[in-house]
C-alpha cells in the first residue's frame, strides 16, 4: 500500500527535530544539512509550478495556446518567506498570456510554433549585498515596444517629452512596473486595468531586492528578479501547525 510509505507530520514537529539535531550535532553536521534540505527547504520551481494550469486556462479563454515551464535547479529556499512574492508573480504570467503570446495563426505566420512558451528559471546569484535568489521569467511572445511605452509615459505626464527621448530602453521598460501603468488601452478580464506588475515590484522591494526587464532579449520579454537568498528557517506569520508530508 503506497499510503504506508508516508505520513502527515505537523511542521512544528519537523522544526523541533531540526532543533534537536542542531543542539546535538551542530549546524555544520552532514545530518543537519541533509535534514534541512530534505524536509525544510524546497526547489522554488516546485512552488511556481502551481501556475501551470492557470496559464493554460487563461490562454484557452483568449483563444491562444500557451504552456508554462518551471525548470528545476540546484538552489533551495525556505519557501514561507517567499509566499507573498510568488503570489504576486501571477501578474507576470497574466501579462505574458494577454500582452505577449500571440494567437496561434499569428505565431505560425511569422515562423513561430503555435504554442507559446513561458519559462521560469531559478538560480543562486551574487550581488554587492550577498547571495541572491535570481528568478528569470521569459516568454516567446511579441515582446515590448520601447517607443510605444515611451509615448505612453509622455501622454500620462510621467516624464516630459525631452527627458523621455533621452531614456534608454532599459529605463523605458522599467515604467511597466509603475503603479496603475498598463501598455493596453482596453480592459479585459485578464489585464489592462493598470494593476499588476507594480505588485511584483512592491514585493521585491519589500524583500530588499530589485526587478527589471532585460533590454537585450531578442524574442519576447525576459523579466529578472533578484531577492535575498534565504535558505535557513526564519520566523514567519505562517501557522506553525501547518502540515507537510514526510517519509515514514
Amino acid at each position: 500500500n503506497k499510503d504506508s510509505l508516508s505520513r502527515t507530520v505537523p511542521m512544528d514537529q519537523i522544526y523541533e527535530m531540526l532543533r534537536k539535531i542542531e543542539l546535538n550535532l551542530g549546524k555544520e553536521s552532514e545530518i543537519y544539512s541533509a535534514f534541512l534540505k530534505s524536509f525544510i527547504l524546497v526547489d522554488p520551481a516546485v512552488e511556481l509550478r502551481r501556475y501551470v494550469p492557470m496559464v493554460s486556462r487563461l490562454a484557452e479563454r483568449e483563444m491562444k495556446e500557451a504552456t508554462l515551464l518551471a525548470r528545476r535547479g540546484d538552489v533551495r529556499i525556505f519557501s514561507p518567506v517567499y509566499k507573498p512574492l510568488f503570489s504576486s508573480l501571477v501578474h507576470v504570467f497574466r501579462n505574458s498570456v494577454d500582452h505577449g503570446i500571440e494567437l496561434p495563426a499569428e505565431r505560425m505566420a511569422i515562423g513561430k510554433e503555435r504554442f507559446g512558451r513561458i519559462e521560469i528559471k531559478t538560480e543562486e546569484g551574487y550581488s554587492a549585498d550577498g547571495r541572491v535568489l535570481r528568478i528569470v521569467i521569459q516568454d516567446d511572445g511579441r515582446g515590448l515596444d520601447a517607443e510605444e511605452i515611451r509615448s505612453k509615459i509622455v501622454r500620462k505626464g510621467l516624464v516630459p517629452f525631452d527627458k523621455a527621448q533621452q531614456l534608454t530602453h532599459e529605463e523605458v521598460f522599467q515604467f511597466i512596473f509603475g503603479e496603475n501603468f498598463s501598455t493596453k488601452d482596453t480592459v479585459t478580464d485578464v489585464s489592462g486595468r493598470g494593476v499588476g506588475l507594480d505588485a511584483v515590484k512592491v514585493e521585491v522591494a519589500r524583500m530588499g531586492g530589485r526587478v527589471w526587464v532585460d533590454p537585450e532579449t531578442k524574442v519576447g520579454i525576459r523579466i529578472v528578479l533578484e531577492v535575498p537568498l534565504i535558505d535557513k528557517p526564519v520566523k514567519t506569520q505562517d501557522d506553525p501547525g501547518a502540515k507537510t508530508k514526510s517519509a515514514a
